[in-house]
């Protein structure tokens, strides 16, 4: 599935259609390319933990590939890069066997190290 654009609240509801249309399909394995997408909010970000974890629940592995710099960032700032098997490059992911992991609904936020602020 090739996500374009910016994913954000405005966009979840049509983002999560696409995705639970692509489980529904029963892939052995659900391939979310993110090459096309300039923004990715919290909306976005909570809509892939959420599919994940249906996927992870249905035995279907999920791969995010094509992850732009700025948005692999926010993957990595989050914690999430290994959890949701995140790649900056399709190349990456094809190198590196997917992993299928159920994800807590909500994770508690690690309290930050204010000195390294």
């Amino acid at each position: 599935m090739r996500a374009h654009g910016e994913i954000d609240l405005a966009t979840r509801a049509a983002f999560r259609a696409a995705l639970t249309a692509g489980l529904d399909r029963q892939p052995s394995l659900l391939v979310v390319d993110l090459a096309g997408v300039s923004v990715l909010g919290a909306g976005g970000l909570g809509v892939l933990v959420g599919i994940a974890n249906r996927a992870a629940r249905a035995g279907i592995p999920i791969m995010i590939i094509g992850a732009r710099p700025r948005v692999y960032r926010l993957f990595a700032l989050t914690r999430l890069v290994d959890r949701l098997d995140v790649h900056p490059t399709p190349a990456a992911g094809i190198l590196n066997p997917p992993r299928s992991t159920v994800l807590p609904a909500h994770s508690p936020a690690e309290p930050r190290d204010r000195e390294s602020s």
